[in-house]
């Protein structure tokens, strides 16, 4: 786990066990919960997504789901330089086109290798 996720899964806890009244060490169960202590389900998961696509003004926030984020991973990931390889193995397919299309930019005319050569060529 990244140190940035850890510090954010630390601080929930914390909370977790603040609201509890016991120490971080004396929690048990399910790591993320409902504000009733129930263990989360992915209905939970995607009507959260959804209320933080909201909250960010983000358009079409309806038809976001927890699914996108995966899409929003690898394409984040790609453009900062992960290898295909790499990002196959974190999410889990066994097959590299698979991947390929998780890419929500693999499209853009910036990465289109004709649109980088007349930049390198010509200095446009």
């Amino acid at each position: 786990m990244p140190p940035a996720v850890a510090k954010l899964v630390d601080a929930y806890l914390e909370y977790r066990a603040g609201q509890a009244g016991v120490s971080v060490d004396q929690l048990t169960g399910p790591l993320f919960v409902t504000l009733a202590g129930e263990r989360i389900d992915r209905h939970e998961v995607a009507r959260f997504v959804r209320r933080l696509a909201k909250a960010a003004g983000m358009p079409n926030w309806q038809k976001i789901t927890p699914h996108s984020c995966r899409h929003a991973w690898n394409t984040i990931a790609r453009a900062n330089g992960a290898d295909l390889e790499d990002r196959q193995r974190a999410m889990g397919h066994a097959d590299p086109r698979t991947t390929q299309r998780y890419d929500r930019d693999r499209d853009s005319l910036d990465r289109d290798p004709s649109w980088l050569v007349a930049a390198a060529t010509f200095g446009t």
